[in-house]
């Protein structure tokens, strides 16, 4: 029953704080889909650049790139270094939300279940680690060692299936949604990573 009601709490949770993930994933997958504001018309420069990175790297989804960066509206420039900071910084502040989703679910609720309660600790741990990755990737762009990127973020996409995983195999199912963070995750690593390999 305790389990039940921590999966409820981590889905309403992750449904508080969720964006753009659920649009990217296939419908067969999940119904799920967050309440999204209306974006803007993907500037020309940018639907280029995130084509350019598809092109670097086929896992970057054109559709994740344009909706994301569509979403800062004016706000965001539209060089391949400044795009690429963008994307390591909205990288950070997913795995930041997806943490804190889980520290509220684990702090506000009585999770008894010990299988449960590690799992999503083990979660928060790894999120955490995901976030300062793409800290350490925007500290290199900013400071142009672009060949910094790459190692920075590597394994990175790995730690959203871990924490996938030890869910499962703790028993307590997917805890759902959470699979949204660590899809946005990967795309994150991939974009940010393709993005600066198109720096000059």
């Amino acid at each position: 029953m305790r389990t039940c009601a921590l999966l409820l709490a981590v889905t309403v949770a992750a449904a508080a704080f969720g964006d753009a993930e659920a649009a990217t994933r296939s419908r067969s997958r999940s119904s799920w889909r967050p309440l999204l504001p209306q974006p803007a018309p993907t500037p020309p420069a940018i639907a280029a650049t995130c084509q350019a990175a598809h092109d670097a790297d086929k896992r970057v989804s054109v559709t994740f790139c344009t909706g994301r960066f569509a979403l800062l509206g004016g706000t965001v420039y539209t060089d391949a270094q400044s795009l690429a900071k963008t994307a390591a910084r909205m990288g950070a502040g997913r795995a930041d939300t997806a943490q804190a989703t889980i520290d509220r679910t684990l702090n506000q609720r009585d999770v008894d279940d010990p299988r449960a309660r590690r799992a999503l600790e083990r979660c928060g741990r790894l999120y955490g680690s995901a976030r300062a990755a793409f800290m350490g990737a925007h500290k290199a762009i900013a400071e142009g060692r672009y060949a910094d990127v790459a190692r920075s973020l590597e394994g990175v996409p790995e730690l959203g299936r871990q924490c996938d995983s030890g869910s499962a195999a703790a028993g307590s199912g997917s805890l759902a949604p959470l699979w949204i963070f660590s899809e946005a995750n990967e795309q994150f690593t991939y974009l940010t990573v393709a993005i600066t390999s198109l720096i000059k």
